[in-house]
């Protein structure tokens, strides 16, 4: 609990994005419900390694299987990503641990309207949906194919990864 406290600051006002990564980083091991908005802030930091740390911290925040836990951090990054699409790459990352077809409408429109990351990242987390639940929304499919068509080869073969996991549920 001690090396909560004295980390918490790192992540809550980050001066040296060094010195959040592996706060981030640390709070993996450390689950505190006191962490989890300021990890879910830095999804949308401007360093992708201080990203990728707090995704990490709260991907496994949701594996350690503490309901209280689990409910904070799907609450906090639901909150996040409707009102700003700057968290939207590494927040898809995480919607896809949860694997709940009830994200479903919020990573379509992370597919319409994001950049070529984020488009990725919801793409993989529909596809990781798709693997444990029946996808019936012609809504999801349409962007789906319109992602297919992307400029961008990740884009499209994520697009691609999240049709296939759908039709092979049909």
């Amino acid at each position: 609990a001690l090396v909560a406290e004295i980390l918490l600051p790192l992540i809550q006002k980050p001066t040296d994005w060094r010195k959040t990564v592996v706060a981030a980083a640390t709070f993996q091991t450390l689950p505190t419900d006191r962490a989890v908005k300021p990890l879910v802030n830095l999804l949308s930091y401007s360093v992708v390694n201080v990203q990728d740390a707090a995704a990490a911290a709260l991907t496994s925040y949701i594996r350690n299987q503490d309901a209280e836990l689990t409910a904070a951090v799907e609450k906090q990054i639901l909150e996040d990503m409707e009102r700003s699409s700057g968290g939207w790459e590494h927040g898809a990352r995480v919607l896809a641990v949860f694997g709940n077809a009830d994200h479903l409408p919020l990573l379509t429109t992370v597919l319409q309207r994001g950049e070529w990351r984020a488009q990725e990242s919801a793409a993989n987390a529909i596809a990781v949906i798709a693997a444990d639940s029946k996808i019936e929304d012609q809504t999801v499919t349409d962007a789906l194919i319109k992602c297919s068509q992307s400029r961008v080869l990740q884009v499209q073969e994520a697009a691609n990864r999240a049709l296939q996991a759908i039709a092979d549920q049909q």
